[in-house]
C-alpha cells in the first residue's frame, strides 16, 4: 500500500479541531482554517478520499456537509485513521482549537465573537451598534461596497456568530446588532 501524502496545515486542523470535538464531528470549521470558495470543500474532500473523515447522518443543520440523493444531512466526523493521522494528543500539549460559530441564529447573543474585526467591518458593526441601527443605504456609504457586497458581508458577519437582524419599521428597514438584553 502506498504511502499517504503528507497532511497540510489546514488538513491537520481541521483533524485536530475534530478529535477535540465531544462528537468527532468536523463542523465547525476551526477559525484559524481561512480557505474560501472552492478551495474548502477540495481540503474536506481530500480528507474523505484518504479515509482520515467519514460521512454520516446529522439531525443539526449547522454541522451539514451535504445532502445525499435522498436529500437526507450528512456531517463529516473524524475517523480511527484520521486520528491516528494527527499522533496521540495528550492533555499537556494538546491546545484548545476555537471554532467558528457557524449559521447561529439571530437572538444567539454568545456565539458572538470575543474580538470584533477591524476595518471596514469594524465600522459596519458601530454603525450596527447605533439605536436606529444602519440601513443597506447608509452601510453602502460607509464602505464604498455596492448593495450586495455589503449584504454579503452581513451574512458572513452573521454566519462569524454576530446577532444581526433586520428591522422594519415606519416603511424603513435597518440593520440592527442585537446586544445582551434586546431581542
Amino acid at each position: 500500500m502506498a504511502a499517504l501524502k503528507p497532511l497540510s496545515d489546514a488538513q491537520k486542523l481541521i483533524l485536530i479541531n475534530a478529535a477535540a470535538h465531544p462528537d468527532n464531528v468536523v463542523f465547525p470549521l476551526p477559525t484559524d482554517f481561512r480557505a474560501r470558495g472552492a478551495v474548502r470543500p477540495k481540503v474536506l474532500e481530500a480528507l474523505l478520499k484518504k479515509g482520515l473523515v467519514t460521512e454520516r447522518p446529522t439531525t443539526d443543520d449547522t454541522m451539514v456537509w451535504r445532502r445525499d440523493a435522498r436529500r437526507r444531512r450528512l456531517t463529516l466526523a473524524i475517523t480511527a485513521t484520521g486520528r491516528a493521522a494527527v499522533g496521540p494528543a495528550t492533555d499537556d500539549t494538546a491546545a484548545p482549537v476555537a471554532v467558528a460559530a457557524v449559521d447561529a441564529p439571530a437572538t444567539d447573543v454568545a456565539a458572538a465573537p470575543a474580538t470584533a474585526p477591524a476595518g471596514k467591518l469594524g465600522s459596519v458593526l458601530s454603525a450596527l451598534t447605533a439605536q436606529t441601527g444602519a440601513t443597506l443605504a447608509a452601510l453602502v456609504t460607509l464602505t464604498g461596497w455596492l448593495p450586495h457586497t455589503t449584504r454579503a458581508a452581513l451574512c458572513r458577519l452573521r454566519q462569524r456568530g454576530y446577532p444581526i437582524r433586520l428591522v422594519a419599521a415606519a416603511g424603513s428597514k435597518a440593520y440592527h446588532l442585537d446586544t445582551p438584553g434586546q431581542g
